[in-house]
């Protein structure tokens, strides 16, 4: 396979996920369009233009909706996740607000 076969498929490579070179594409070379940074869960804002290397496209996706079964389980599970946080740190904030109180 060659690398623009390769990138097609896969968002991250050494041109998108290297801060300075797509500083270079932009500002220096002037790329149109340059090369942009890869912020994962962004992968939609990453544009083609084959002269500089940079072959993925991705439309930008939607959040899945309520009723969609595995999203369902990510959400309870999130929600259980922040209820415990929510508790300890509630734990934490009371022992240490006794520790104070002590002379």
């Amino acid at each position: 396979r060659t690398f623009g076969e390769t990138n097609q498929a896969l968002a991250a490579s050494w041109f998108s996920k290297n801060p300075i070179h797509c500083l270079r594409s932009q500002k220096i070379y002037q790329h149109s369009p340059p090369c942009v940074y890869l912020f994962m869960g962004k992968e939609h804002v990453l544009q083609v233009n084959e002269n500089i290397g940079c072959y993925f496209v991705d439309d930008e996706g939607e959040t899945p909706r309520e009723g969609t079964g595995d999203w369902d389980e990510v959400t309870s599970a999130a929600k259980e996740v922040a209820s415990r946080v929510s508790m300890r740190m509630s734990m934490s904030w009371n022992t240490d607000t006794k520790k104070e109180e002590k002379p």
